[in-house]
């Protein structure tokens, strides 16, 4: 998308330097079942065995206070039913049944609609269940039939997510809002947020995203988790984001128990459970020797699971980003490996910044102090600007020193320059500071047809 109307480009003398959400329509509701389980039922209680369990369930303290009893294991979204997710426990996750109950028909996650057949009452849409058309203008060919005004990531389907996002454009509008936002039940696509790589795999379930390529969950520079996909160069990643080698531990595949390596103390053994070697345990000390040396090779036994697991990685339903680096096998623990992967990461080091200048955004919700999340020109690159400080864009003239903030040190646009918008126009409100990058060139006064805006998105020169 190209920008529009800047004025006043500072090239010298640049010093350095959520929202409440509007929902249109109805939101989905439903039961409160989130603790369900499926198959095998053993009943709960401390005597649960896993051989009480159906095929693929295992004994699971769920946190529910009635012990544990038998549910399905799942280490992909695939392999639990519809209504169900398999959530982000750690080491063994389970699948859960979503927070809105719904007979599956027709019309709901993923099901192509026309944005000219109306957001709501799509005739396309499962409209009795309150799906509704979400698309990007009145002419998306990628426009599906979603949930529009959800409250958490448990009214989604698995491996989708509540999004937060811009209210507009929409089905009725190519017109960009500001300001306003609303939430939407969205596949986890490119640097949407996750835990475990399980998160991620079931982005390709809708026209826009069908014959998408395989993601993976990975670490940003703060730690916190982000979906992408595998890449050997950078030609294959976003202009905002670099292909980065890496190593973390992976879990060992199986079909079966004896797929598993060898391996037992005490009591704990290994074995298979949903697909992937876990190894079983009943106190801390079952898994003293358990883990690789990136953890002195000691875990702890899962209360949840009785599986050891890693110190590092978060117990309960939810869980939290588990996803260790590794140099080498014996990094890693008992049933798991060092795979190598190279993956786009942001450049910005993260998807979602902390709202100040250039910082990388999803919505108008994740900028702060008076800037927008505004769209880099000829990229996907979305970044929060800054309002003009102690005076307005001039229409003439140079911008004044410390009336916008430079670039970040590190970014493509660092040290390029700075523009402002002197008029509210499509991509952006009036008074708005814009970071310049080069585009075919060096962006410069005497060359203004290179400079676009954007922080981080690194153009062909």
């Amino acid at each position: 998308m190209r920008f529009a109307v800047v004025c006043c480009l500072a090239f010298v003398g640049v010093v350095a330097g959520a929202c409440s959400s509007s929902s249109n329509g109805s939101s989905p509701t439903g039961g409160s079942d989130a603790g369900a389980d499926r198959g095998g039922e053993a009943g709960p209680g401390p005597g649960c065995q896993d051989s009480d369990c159906a095929a693929g369930n295992v004994c699971i303290d769920d946190g529910s206070g009635k012990g544990a009893s038998c549910h399905l294991a799942c280490t992909t979204q695939a392999q639990c039913p519809f209504g169900y997710y398999c959530n982000d426990a750690q080491p063994v996750s389970w699948c859960v049944a979503s927070t809105v109950s719904l007979t599956q028909t027709k019309g709901q996650w993923g099901t192509s609609c026309n944005p000219g057949d109306g957001e709501s009452n799509n005739p396309a849409c499962d409209t009795s269940d309150h799906f509704k058309c979400y698309a990007h203008s009145p002419m998306d060919t990628d426009a599906f039939c979603t949930f529009i005004g959800c409250t958490s990531d448990s009214q989604c389907p698995g491996g989708w997510w509540c999004a937060r996002v811009d209210d507009a454009p929409n089905s009725s509008t190519d017109q960009r809002s500001f300001g306003m936002t609303r939430n939407v039940c969205m596949p986890r696509t490119y640097c949407a947020p996750c835990e475990t790589d399980h998160d991620c795999n079931a982005a390709a379930t809708t026209p826009g995203t069908a014959g998408a390529a395989q993601q993976y969950c990975v670490k940003d520079a703060h730690g916190t988790g982000l979906c992408t996909s595998s890449c050997s160069t950078d030609a294959n990643c976003n202009l905002d984001a670099a292909c980065k080698q890496f190593k973390q531990c992976e879990d060992k595949t199986c079909a079966k128990d004896s797929d598993c390596p060898a391996w037992s103390s005490g009591t704990a053994h290994t074995m298979c459970i949903a697909g992937a070697c876990r190894v079983s345990c009943a106190t801390d000390t079952d898994c003293a020797s358990a883990g690789g040396t990136a953890t002195g090779g000691a875990e702890v036994c899962d209360a949840a699971s009785k599986t050891c697991r890693p110190k590092s990685c978060p117990s309960g339903a939810d869980g939290g980003t588990c996803v260790e680096t590794c140099s080498a096998d014996a990094d890693c623990g008992v049933g798991r490996s060092c795979a190598s992967l190279s993956a786009c990461l942001p450049r910005a080091g993260e998807c979602l910044g902390k709202g100040a200048f250039c910082d990388p955004c999803r919505s108008d919700a994740d900028c702060t102090g008076g800037g927008f999340c505004l769209y880099a020109d000829y990229s996907t690159e979305r970044y929060c600007s800054a309002p003009v400080m102690g005076t307005t864009c001039p229409t003439t003239g140079a911008l004044p020193a410390g009336a916008c903030p430079a670039a970040p040190t590190g970014s493509p646009a660092a040290g390029v320059g700075t523009s402002c918008t002197n008029m509210a126009n499509q991509l952006a409100p009036a008074n708005q500071c814009i970071p310049l990058d080069n585009l075919g060139g060096a962006c410069s006064s005497a060359n203004p047809q290179n400079c676009v805006g954007g922080c981080w998105s690194l153009h062909p020169m």
